[in-house]
């Protein structure tokens, strides 16, 4: 559905276990790991807190946000994070 190569899916798998956010057997699947899980709830957590905020304080209606909150959400900064969750 997506069009991608089989090898270039494997290739990401294997950066991506490098960087222990999966555990990948061959043949056998993949999984994430605890600080892959951890990182995947991060992003998902600011993309709903941007979300509400751009709905709540900036009067975007829920159709327009989705795309916008996929930006923000990769913004580093937890501090941002934590403050945006407080407000």
């Amino acid at each position: 559905m997506l069009e991608t190569k089989a090898s270039s899916v494997t290739d990401m798998i294997k950066k991506l276990a490098d960087k222990d956010l999966v555990s990948y057997i061959k043949y056998q699947g993949v999984s994430l790991t605890e600080k892959g899980m951890y990182l995947a709830k991060m992003i998902v957590r600011k993309h709903r807190l941007w979300e509400v905020f751009l709905v709540e304080k900036l009067k975007f209606s829920w159709d327009e946000v989705h795309e916008i909150a996929e930006e923000l959400e990769h913004i580093k900064s937890e501090k941002l994070i934590n403050k945006l969750d407080n407000f």
